[in-house]
């Protein structure tokens, strides 16, 4: 069995299956780890009827925190347009 490391996850807080899918990947064996970030930008719609509209770090401080596996490695998102980004980082 190869262990799996994934290094771009994106949590969806509005997504209602998020936090059980999430559950899922950490109590798979083949995980070792998911390096998962916020994703706060609005995006397009990608397919009709479907729109991601992301979440927060502090939403995924939440996620983190509520699942609570060394599993889940959380990365901050940053809009690096915003003027005081290298503060918010």
């Amino acid at each position: 069995m190869l262990p799996i490391v994934d290094i771009h996850g994106h949590y969806t807080a509005s997504r209602p299956d998020s936090e059980t899918d999430f559950r899922r990947l950490v109590d798979s064996p083949e995980v070792c780890r998911i390096v998962v970030c916020a994703l706060a930008l609005e995006l397009e719609e990608t397919a009709p009827g479907s729109f991601m509209d992301g979440s927060t770090n502090e939403q995924l401080a939440a996620l983190i925190a509520k699942i609570d596996s060394p599993k889940l490695v959380p990365f901050c998102y940053i809009d690096p347009r915003e003027d005081d980004a290298p503060k918010q980082l």
